[in-house]
C-alpha cells in the first residue's frame, strides 16, 4: 500500500521522537549552544540582540546534514520554498515570505563573502559553482537587509559565508543514478598570511529517462576558487582572490500532468534544455584600521560569465558584471556605525541587443546600545539607469531613485528573553527582462517594485534551547509579476498587494547527544489591486506561495566519532505558477515532502558517509500554469526518486 503524505510526515516525527530513548545512555559532558552572530545591517550583532529577525546555519548542521549540494541544503533544511528553475538545480527559484516560486529570487539577494549572485536579467542566482564543503555559515535574514544590499531585498537576503583553510584534505564521493564528487580543499594560516584554496569537480545524479536525442539529464560542474589576505603591518589587511565555474548542463523538459503521475521519470517525448555555462571572478581590495575604533575598507568585485543554449533552442549571452564599495565601520561599546558607498555596472550582451542596468547608492546604518535596549536606524539612497542598444532600432534608456530605510528595536528582559520589532523600507528596480512582452517586443520601462515590511517577535535562549518567533506583514505597491493572459505574455505591475505570517523555529540540545530542530512557517500573500492586466486579481492569492511549511531534523551522536542524522522537508499545497485566477479546476501545485538520512563517522583524520534521499521515494514536482501550451499546467519533476550516497573525506595534515 503507497504511503500518504501525512502518515511520512507522521512517521518522520515518530522516528524523530524516538531518539531520546537511544539519547539517555549515551550521556556524555554538558552541551551548550554557542552564540549566533548575524549581520545583515553590516553589524556584527548576537542574534538574540538583532533588530531584525534571521535563521543562521553553521558548518556542524552542514555537514551533519549530509546535503549533496547547497541547493539541497537550502530546500531540505531552511525555511524557504526551493525548486529547480524549469528544471535547473544549479539555479534554484527561491521564495522567501510569500513573493512566490516564480519570481521570488528576484525580491532576495543572495551574497557569497559580499559578493552579489543576482543577476540583471531574469535568470535566479547559480548557485552550482558554491560548493557545499567550501560553505563556513548561511545566514539568512528576513524582512530587513534593504540598506546594506539594496535593490532586490524585500524579502531578505542570504549570506553565504566560505570558510578559511589551514591544511589539506581530499573528499570523494559516488551515489546512485551516476552522482560524483570530488572536492580538494587546502589552506594555510599565519600571522602574516592567509591563503586557501578550494577545487570541486562534481555530477549531478541523472533521474531522469534519455529524451529524444538519447541525452541524459544532469549537469558536470566544475569549480576552482583562491583567497588570499596579506597582513603585512599591524592594522592593515590586503584581499584578492578569484574563482571559475564550468558547468555543462542538461535538465527536464515539462510533462503533462497525466504523464507526471503515470511516471515522473519519462521524458515526455522532449529535448532536454542543454546550457553551457562559464563564469570567471575576480576581487581585491582592503581594509585598514584608522585608529581602534574606525576602520575603511574598499572591495571591488569583476565578473564576467557567458550562458549558451544549445538545445532545444540555440542562443548566447556574455554578461560583464563589475562593482565596487567604499565604506567606514566605527565601533565602540556602545555606538556602531557603518556607511559607505556601492556602484554596480551590469551589461548583458546578445545577437540581437545589449543591454545593460547600473546601480549608484550611498547608505548609512548604525545601532545604539544602552543597558537591554538596542536602537537601530538606516538610509539608502540608490540610482538605477537603464540602457537598451538593439541591432537595429532606437536606443532607450531609463533611470529610477530608490530609497530604503530601516527602523530597529531589541529589548533584553534577562538573559533568556528579548523582544525586537523592525520597520523596513525596500524596493526592487526591474530586471532588463521586464521590458519585453512575451513576443520579444519593448513593452516599455515598468515601475519598481517597494515594500514596507513589519516584524515583530521573541527570542527565548538557554544552555539548551534557542526559541524563535516572529510574525510580519508587508505592504506591496508595484509588485512586479508577467501576465501570461496579456498580449501573448506581458511583464507588468500589481499596483497593491500584502504579506502576512508567522514564524518559528526551535532548536533544542536535548542531551548531550542529541540536538533537535524544528521549523514552521505559515505565510499569506493576496493582490488588493491590480488594474494593468488581462482582468482584476483583486482578493486573489499570489501563485505559488504555500500556507504551511515544516522542517525537521535530528542529529544523534549514537558512540564517538558518529553522527546520525534526520531531516523531514514538507511545504503545503499552492496554486501552480502564474494561475492568477486561482482556478481550482485546474491543477495545483502538490504537496513537497522529502525526508533523508545520513550517518556519518570520524576515524582520526578519515571521515565516511553514507546518506540516502527522498527516503520515502515521494514523487514531487513543480506545477506551472501556461496559456500557450496544449496542457493549461505542465510539471517539471523535482526530488521524485530515492537516491543513495556514499563518501569518504581525508584531511593529509
Amino acid at each position: 500500500m503507497k504511503t500518504t503524505p501525512i502518515r511520512k510526515t507522521a512517521l518522520a516525527l515518530a522516528l524523530t521522537a524516538a531518539f531520546p530513548a537511544l539519547a539517555q545512555s549515551n550521556a556524555a559532558a554538558s552541551t551548550t549552544l554557542t552564540p549566533v552572530i548575524v549581520t545583515a545591517n553590516g553589524i556584527p550583532t548576537r542574534d538574540s540582540d538583532a533588530t531584525y529577525a534571521s535563521e543562521v546555519h553553521d558548518r556542524a548542521m552542514i555537514e551533519a546534514s549530509g546535503a549533496a549540494s547547497l541547493t539541497d541544503y537550502l530546500a531540505k533544511n531552511t525555511s524557504l520554498n526551493v525548486m529547480p528553475s524549469s528544471g535547473n538545480k544549479n539555479a534554484p527559484l527561491l521564495d522567501m515570505r510569500g513573493y512566490g516560486t516564480e519570481s521570488g529570487y528576484q525580491s532576495l539577494v543572495v551574497v557569497v563573502d559580499g559578493y552579489r549572485l543576482n543577476n540583471i536579467d531574469q535568470v535566479s542566482a547559480y548557485l552550482g559553482g558554491v560548493p557545499i564543503d567550501a560553505i563556513e555559515n548561511i545566514e539568512i535574514s528576513k524582512g530587513s537587509g534593504s540598506v546594506a544590499f539594496g535593490d532586490g531585498a524585500m524579502s531578505g537576503v542570504i549570506q553565504i559565508r566560505t570558510r578559511a583553510r589551514n591544511g589539506v584534505s581530499v573528499s570523494a564521493m559516488t551515489g546512485s543514478r551516476g552522482a560524483q564528487d570530488i572536492n580538494v580543499s587546502a589552506g594555510v594560516s599565519s600571522e602574516f598570511v592567509d591563503l586557501s584554496a578550494n577545487a570541486n569537480n562534481s555530477k549531478q545524479a541523472r533521474l531522469s529517462s534519455p529524451d529524444v536525442t538519447g541525452h541524459l539529464d544532469g549537469s558536470d560542474n566544475r569549480a576552482e576558487r583562491v583567497d588570499l589576505t596579506l597582513k603585512p603591518v599591524t592594522g592593515l589587511k590586503l584581499f584578492l582572490g578569484g574563482g571559475n565555474v564550468n558547468a555543462d548542463t542538461r535538465y527536464v523538459a515539462a510533462l503533462t500532468p497525466q504523464q507526471f503521475a503515470a511516471d515522473p521519470g519519462q521524458n515526455g517525448g522532449n529535448t532536454y534544455n542543454h546550457q553551457h555555462y562559464r563564469s570567471s571572478q575576480w576581487r581585491a581590495g582592503a581594509e585598514y584600521a584608522l585608529t581602534d575604533r574606525l576602520t575603511a575598507r574598499y572591495m571591488h568585485n569583476s565578473e564576467d560569465k557567458d550562458s549558451e543554449f544549445l538545445a532545444p533552442y540555440v542562443y548566447r549571452y556574455n554578461y560583464n558584471y563589475t562593482s565596487d564599495e567604499v565604506s567606514l565601520a566605527y565601533r565602540s561599546a556602545a555606538f556602531d556605525l557603518t556607511g559607505g558607498v556601492q556602484t554596480f555596472n551590469g551589461e548583458r550582451r546578445g545577437t540581437s541587443n545589449v543591454t545593460s542596468k547600473d546601480n549608484t547608492s550611498v547608505y548609512l546604518q548604525g545601532v545604539y546600545r544602552f543597558d537591554a535596549l538596542s536602537l537601530s536606524a538606516g538610509a539608502r539612497r540608490e540610482n538605477v539607469e537603464y540602457d537598451y542598444q538593439p541591432a537595429a532600432g532606437t536606443k532607450l534608456n531609463g533611470d529610477h531613485n530608490l530609497n530604503a530605510w530601516d527602523l530597529g528595536v531589541n529589548y533584553r528582559f534577562s538573559e533568556r528573553w528579548s523582544v525586537f520589532a523592525n520597520l523596513n523600507q525596500a524596493f526592487q528596480a526591474p530586471d532588463i527582462d521586464r521590458f519585453f512582452d512575451g513576443l520579444g517586443g519593448f513593452n516599455g520601462f515598468i515601475q519598481p517594485a517597494t515594500s514596507r515590511n513589519f516584524t515583530v517577535g521573541v527570542n527565548r535562549d538557554t544552555a539548551k534551547h534557542r526559541l524563535r518567533v516572529a510574525t510580519f506583514y508587508s505592504k506591496l505597491k508595484n509588485e512586479i509579476y508577467y501576465d501570461t493572459q496579456l498580449n501573448f505574455g506581458t511583464n507588468t505591475n500589481i499596483d497593491k498587494s500584502h504579506k502576512y505570517g508567522l514564524e518559528i523555529s526551535d532548536r533544542w540540545q536535548a542531551f548531550d547527544n542529541l540536538s533537535l530542530y524544528a521549523s514552521y512557517t505559515y505565510t499569506r500573500a493576496i493582490i488588493d489591486e491590480e488594474n494593468s492586466g488581462a482582468g482584476s486579481l483583486a482578493g486573489k492569492d499570489l501563485p505559488g506561495v504555500p500556507r504551511h511549511g515544516v522542517n525537521l531534523s535530528a542529529m544523534y551522536q549514537p558512540w564517538a566519532g558518529g553522527t546520525l542524522t534526520l531531516t523531514h522537508a514538507w511545504r503545503d499545497s499552492a496554486y501552480a505558477i502564474s494561475n492568477f485566477s486561482n482556478d481550482n479546476s485546474l491543477h495545483r501545485q502538490s504537496i513537497y515532502s522529502s525526508t533523508s538520512v545520513s550517518l556519518r563517522q570520524r576515524w582520526k583524520n578519515i571521515e565516511g558517509f553514507v546518506g540516502v534521499d527522498n527516503l520515502f521515494d515521494r514523487q514531487n514536482g513543480m506545477w506551472v500554469y501556461a496559456t500557450y501550451t496544449p496542457e493549461p499546467v505542465n510539471v517539471y519533476p523535482v526530488d521524485f526518486r530515492r537516491t543513495a550516497r556514499v563518501g569518504v573525506k581525508v584531511d593529509l595534515f
